[in-house]
């Protein structure tokens, strides 16, 4: 859907509305989107599930371009997990617990992803995500029981892995309490536009 914010007096007004811009299936939670190198238009990208296609739409005052696909990277099934960009736009990171992490370097004048590092990582998660530093420098795994991370500015992505925080047991409420405790995991991970 498209709103000009600025139409009745502020109030905003709808312009088109429900049109389907990608008619697939979807890997779900895997859409995010980055910045154009041109700083004003964005990227969207998401992911075809059972294969291994990147969808990615370009929005521009104009409206928007695409989609266009590109055949990337590993097969992947409907999986779950988490993607993000790193905050300079120049990474993008896949990581779901079944199919490991992937990183690529990003173009944000031409919506190309290239050079593709894998990287295995031997873990029984269940829950999973990925997070830029502030500087995009290094890479966090968020992975149930321990938060992995990488050096994105070298050769060799994956030799960089280094655990820096695993769970220390803790359940919230503690157990004993009046309500059903549940463990405090790593899952989900998103660095904040302060930059924490």
């Amino acid at each position: 859907s498209i709103i000009n914010i600025n139409a009745d007096n502020g109030l905003g007004s709808v312009i088109t509305k429900n049109q389907i811009l990608i008619s697939d299936t979807l890997n779900y939670g895997k859409i995010t989107a980055v910045k154009h190198g041109n700083g004003r238009d964005w990227w969207v990208f998401c992911h075809k599930a059972w294969s291994d296609v990147f969808y990615s739409l370009l929005l521009t005052p104009m409206g928007v371009q695409g989609p266009f696909t590109q055949h990337l990277g590993i097969y992947r099934t409907y999986d779950s997990g988490g993607v993000c960009f790193s905050p300079d736009g120049s990474k993008y990171a896949y990581y779901s617990p079944d199919e490991d992490l992937e990183i690529f370097d990003f173009d944000r004048c031409t919506g190309l992803l290239t050079s593709k590092q894998f990287v295995a990582i031997n873990d029984t998660a269940f829950g999973v995500s990925v997070a830029f530093s502030p500087n995009s420098k290094y890479l966090y795994a968020p992975s149930t029981n321990y938060i992995y991370q990488f050096d994105v500015s070298v050769p060799n992505i994956a030799a960089t892995q280094t655990t820096v925080a695993s769970w220390d047991s803790l359940y919230s409420p503690p157990p004993g309490g009046p309500l059903i405790s549940f463990p405090a995991l790593f899952n989900l991970s998103q660095l904040a536009p302060d930059g924490k």
